[in-house]
């Protein structure tokens, strides 16, 4: 199964802007392949997951809401590319996305000083290996910065690339106390191939 994210350029502050535009695309889909009905929702101090699948369950389309990054996405799992591809423009109808190569840029000319930018850096990627992202967050696994170090490492496991594992291995970041949960999962997931 593919799995891509969407990141919507708009506020975390307009959830309910958020989830007007997310129904309406999935609405669009509907009209499309037949149907999409809430299949999970799970609550957390630290998120909300609204998961929606198709008839036969081989696509699932899931608005998350990050309370810790302050983002509000979608991430889609689907064995179908053409099914992959509709939801991408049904996406894309509704919300004003996130422009990756814009973003990679500003966080180089930054020289990554919002840490926060290294989720909307995973979740705005494109689902294959991308050689300039792959090399921005390289880039940044080398930082000085301890905190740098760990989002880019975050970053490394959500995009779940498996050139990032040698980088992740040499980090040692696993055996680091004080590394997170999230970023010691996230390395992890991509030491073990985005599995």
């Amino acid at each position: 199964m593919k799995v891509q994210y969407f990141l919507p350029e708009i506020s975390f502050d307009d959830g309910d802007g958020f989830f007007t535009r997310f129904m309406a695309a999935l609405h669009d889909l509907d009209d499309i392949s037949g149907g999409y009905v809430e299949t999970d929702y799970e609550e957390s101090a630290s998120q909300i997951k609204t998961q929606f699948s198709d008839e036969d369950e081989t696509t699932h389309i899931t608005a998350w809401e990050d309370f810790v990054a302050r983002l509000r996405y979608v991430e889609v799992a689907a064995a179908d590319v053409d099914k992959l591809q509709a939801i991408a423009d049904a996406m894309a109808s509704h919300f004003a996305l996130v422009e990756h190569d814009s973003l990679l840029d500003q966080m180089v000319r930054s020289e990554f000083s919002d840490p926060s930018d290294f989720y909307r850096l995973a979740y705005s990627a494109p689902v294959d290996f991308a050689p300039k992202t792959f090399e921005v967050v390289k880039t940044a696994l080398s930082s000085p910065s301890d905190q740098v170090r760990e989002k880019a490492a975050i970053a490394a496991g959500l995009l779940g690339w498996v050139e990032f594992s040698p980088l992740l291995a040499e980090l040692h970041l696993i055996a680091q106390p004080g590394a997170s949960k999230q970023a010691i999962e996230n390395a992890q997931r991509a030491l073990s191939g985005g599995s």
